[in-house]
């Protein structure tokens, strides 16, 4: 008896298999749109496209040279490398006393090591003290930061009292009791406070706590939209993304590491709120492959999936706000020269910040990977891995 189910499942298999080679033929990565956030089907799709679309636009390790070669002038970042070891070791030990860091646990040791090139990036012409009092700050601010994009790790009552714990810790003298929760994290805290303390007053220190305390809010708010699978506007996440990038904070202390005090002053404000944008959307860019196979927010995952896109067409979004807000910075620059010296101050350290974060995530192993979706990227893993 002729079996008609096999002859119609071969036939149809045959010309699925043409249709696949015929698509393949001439498919390339800017023909997929994302419909749902699948991070794991996306990166298959790259994998089997990646050949044809390896020159097909603007490459992340290479765009921040060529968005106002001016703004990116090598002349301004020039830093004294003498002193990393000892900066690092200062942190390692306030971070290992503290009981934050387990140098037997190996992936706490990785996350540490990764994170502290940063500092030393972000803040180029800091002394040895300052540079240990910023490292510790961005070290406590990446281990929190970690702990919250870990949905599995804490639950929302627990992520809560972890920023209240730091932000109360900043902004107090002494607590009124010990934190029985985050022991080991206010004891941190505490020490990076008195690490502040020997560059500013108990006010600056409190102020410093407000600022940070308006990341944590964020951060929270943020973390809790996740957690319940919130959608959320472009125009907003702009927005919340300013306050949770957490480069107010690190802003703040370029006045420690420059000495100069950062006033109220329009100008510098919207200075500042450049630069936030310009380091976190360019992280959005650097951690997209990361960020895409989680739940976490991402500037160009999201305007994927709001305009169903391509990638490379949200890049280019994502690449015109970088650009926009260089111009603006360059413009403030030249509005400010013939004001307050602070003021000319502030905007090359502003400069500096950006440049020592691009030049972070060019070469930091948490964005380089094998497997991410830019090529030049995949290129810098591998020579990582050969240094």
């Amino acid at each position: 008896m002729f079996n008609w189910s096999f002859l119609q499942y071969t036939f149809s298999t045959i010309l699925s298999v043409f249709a696949r080679i015929f698509v393949n033929h001439r498919q390339q990565y800017d023909d997929y749109y994302i419909k749902d956030i699948d991070g794991r089907q996306v990166l298959e799709k790259i994998h089997i496209t990646k050949p044809r679309w390896n020159g097909s636009r603007r490459a992340p390790l290479t765009f921040l040279s060529t968005i106002h070669d001016k703004f990116f002038d090598d002349c301004i970042y020039k830093r004294e490398a003498s002193f990393d070891k000892e900066v690092i070791g200062a942190v390692r030990e306030m971070a290992t006393t503290a009981g934050i860091l387990d140098l037997n646990d190996k992936r706490s040791v990785a996350a540490f090591q990764a994170f502290c090139p940063a500092a030393l990036l972000f803040y180029p012409q800091a002394s040895v003290q300052t540079m240990i009092s910023a490292l510790s700050f961005l070290n406590l601010l990446w281990f929190v930061d970690d702990k919250l994009d870990d949905e599995h790790l804490l639950t929302s009552e627990e992520a809560s009292s972890l920023v209240s714990c730091v932000a109360t810790t900043f902004m107090k003298e002494l607590p009124a009791k010990r934190n029985l929760r985050w022991p080991e994290v206010q004891k941190y805290a505490l020490a990076v406070r008195d690490r502040l303390l020997l560059h500013r007053d108990e006010a600056w220190v409190e102020h410093f706590g407000k600022t940070y305390k308006s990341y944590a809010e964020a951060s929270m708010i943020e973390t809790n939209m996740i957690r319940q699978n919130s959608s959320i506007s472009i125009a907003d996440y702009i927005d919340l993304r300013m306050e949770t990038s957490g480069v107010y904070p690190c802003q703040e202390l370029m006045a420690i590491v420059y000495d100069f005090n950062l006033d109220d002053s329009p100008e510098i404000s919207r200075a500042r709120l450049l630069g936030n944008r310009f380091i976190s959307f360019s992280n959005d860019i650097f951690s997209f492959e990361k960020e895409f196979n989680s739940n976490s927010m991402n500037l160009v995952k999201l305007h994927m999936h709001k305009n169903r896109c391509t990638l490379n067409e949200s890049l280019e979004y994502a690449i015109s706000l970088l650009n926009n807000a260089a111009a603006e910075i360059e413009e403030i620059g030249h509005q400010v020269e013939t004001q307050e010296e602070w003021k000319k101050i502030a905007i090359l350290s502003l400069k500096k910040m950006i440049q020592g974060c691009g030049i972070f995530s060019r070469t930091s192993r948490r964005y380089c990977t094998p497997s991410s979706p830019f090529w030049d990227v995949r290129e810098q893993f591998k020579l990582l891995e050969k240094a």
